[in-house]
């Protein structure tokens, strides 16, 4: 596992935003006004630069998280939990309670009483059911089925009554509802979608509703005049996808955008020169090279998962990724983490022994070559990485021409993969 970004190996996330008279009225659903701040008007419009565009809306097919989905999920469908940075503890979203047993193995969720979802349809715990029940189809490859492996069953005693029985203790499991499969669609729509109809539009109950979505390109939202909490400010929403953090950076500078996402470290250490308003989050693994370990692998063999480890200069592939900006680290928890620690070792930098084991693992009949697969966004990545392993004798054969979501599921759904970029995006506050 390489890892890459932050002072020692975290990414830093950059939202860059403008104080324009377009965010007049921009508020986060839910929130207080504090007392003495200037008032909002309704009405404007936001134009979201996100970092892959999006190709379906169906929850089962959105990998989460800000760079994959997930604020385009939260405007849609909401989230039944959310996290809160302030407390550092999950809370209720769409939900009104979530509660558990003395040994963390049984949970209960409440919902708030007489939700809709935007067709009219009722928000109920039937409809969480049938989402979870979805989720956890294996038929369904649902991208977040994963995490839902500690689930051993799912009721609803009543309307807004949801019970969880979990097969051992967890007590990080609002995790799961703040997460994709916590994004709750409509019955109706699941239903269209299940049925063949993959052009069919999303139905939730989050702040938002679907105007037009062009995957991959832009979605378009207005307002959800039956959403539950704090009715949004903003008469038009919009997701665009710009390709690549500099030409991110270039549309929101020109005015194009009103606010964006940022995860290369040189566009955000671009920003953060200029003096652009930021919110700047670091998290550690935010970037890493996966290795397959998988049997139809080359890479099953762990003396090649070694050899590559070795090969590994973190200092060159910063400069050459990053232009220097993204300090790198072997460490999971590099200094600067909550979690970081003396006693880990970080993988050292051995070229002479990495070729003696890409030699032995030759010798078993195994060609030299690799696979990589990296999205559209992420060229220089494979780049770096094959000259590294050309000089152990590896020859990388990379991919890297698909969006984000594509290599996403390339990687979580068909596992189709030797090498991968990805990221995990672990919250010192809640690994």
């Amino acid at each position: 596992m390489w890892v890459r970004h932050r002072a020692g190996h975290f990414q830093r996330f950059a939202i860059v935003t403008a104080v324009t008279a377009m965010l007049v009225g921009l508020a986060i659903p839910g929130t207080a006004v504090p007392a003495g701040a200037a008032t909002s008007a309704s009405g404007g419009s936001l134009t979201f630069g996100e970092v892959a565009g999006i190709t379906s809306l169906d929850p089962i097919h959105i990998a989460g998280g800000g760079t994959s989905g997930g604020s385009e999920a939260g405007a849609v469908y909401g989230y039944l939990m959310r996290y809160d940075t302030e407390t550092n503890s999950y809370v209720p979203y769409l939900a009104q309670s979530l509660t558990h047993n003395a040994d963390f193995t049984q949970w209960t969720l409440k919902l708030r009483p007489k939700m809709t979802f935007s067709d009219g349809t009722p928000f109920d715990s039937n409809a969480v059911v049938q989402n979870f029940q979805r989720d956890m189809d294996p038929s369904k490859h649902a991208t977040a089925g994963g995490i839902l492996h500690l689930i051993q069953s799912i009721n609803a005693p009543d309307v807004t009554t949801v019970d969880f029985t979990l097969t051992e203790p967890w007590s990080g499991f609002p995790f799961v509802l703040a997460y994709t499969p916590g994004a709750i669609a409509a019955p109706s729509y699941i239903a269209q979608v299940d049925a063949g109809n993959a052009n069919a539009t999303a139905i939730g109950a989050g702040p938002f509703k679907v105007a037009s979505f062009q995957p991959g390109e832009a979605l378009t939202l207005t307002p959800n005049t039956s959403y539950a909490l704090a009715k949004p400010k903003l008469s038009s929403l919009k997701f665009v996808f710009i390709p690549g953090g500099p030409a991110t950076l270039q549309a929101f500078q020109s005015g194009q955008l009103q606010s964006a996402l940022l995860i290369d470290a040189p566009s955000v250490a671009e920003a953060e020169t200029n003096g652009i308003n930021a919110l700047v989050t670091k998290f550690d693994l935010g970037t890493i090279v996966l290795m397959n370990n998988r049997t139809t692998s080359p890479l099953a063999n762990p003396k090649l998962r070694e050899a590559v480890s070795l090969a590994f200069n973190d200092q060159v592939f910063n400069e050459r990724v990053n232009q220097g900006t993204g300090p790198t680290s072997t460490l999971i928890f590099p200094k600067g983490s909550k979690w970081y620690s003396s006693t880990e070792k970080a993988i050292p930098y051995d070229l002479n022994k990495a070729r003696s084991l890409v030699s032995q693992v030759k010798a078993t009949g195994w060609n030299g070559s690799l696979n990589m697969v990296c999205p559209n966004v992420e060229q220089s990545t494979p780049v770096a990485v094959e000259s590294m392993l050309d000089a152990i004798g590896i020859k990388l054969n990379v991919t890297d021409s698909a969006p984000l979501t594509t290599t996403e599921l390339q990687v979580i759904v068909d596992k189709n993969f030797d090498l991968a970029c990805w990221g995990y995006n672990v919250i010192d506050d809640q690994p």
